[in-house]
């Protein structure tokens, strides 16, 4: 053998050849495994961020709720204030105009009442 077939390979021999497509898929192989690694490496590092994205928004969710839930029952609140004071307007109302309806007819009465006393003593 010469110094240049040591370093090269001799590809004529059928079990060479065999040995060469062996050591390739052996290459192949590694490379697929590792590949494989990092997917499933990759996959679970996906896998965390959703559930951290899922979590987030979970808690954006339960905030604005908290703050819609605030904000009614503020509305509420101011509601019921509200109709408070239309209720106190309308009974200051209906005294206003039972007593226009009926003060003629208070006063004939009042004014009758002390013609009478008036008039026993």
């Amino acid at each position: 053998m010469s110094a240049g077939d040591e370093f090269i390979m001799p590809v004529l021999k059928p079990d060479a050849v065999a040995e060469m497509h062996l050591h390739a898929l052996r290459q192949i192989s590694d490379s697929l495994s590792a590949t494989n690694n990092s997917l499933a490496t990759l996959a679970n590092d996906v896998k965390d961020v959703r559930e951290r994205v899922i979590r987030m928004e979970g808690e954006d969710v339960k905030g604005d709720l908290r703050e819609v839930k605030a904000d009614l029952r503020a509305a509420c609140k101011r509601l019921d204030d509200l109709e408070t004071i239309r209720d106190r307007q309308a009974g200051a109302l209906s005294v206003g105009g039972w007593l226009s309806k009926y003060f003629p007819w208070l006063f004939g009465l009042a004014a009758t009442a002390a013609a009478a006393v008036g008039w026993k003593t």
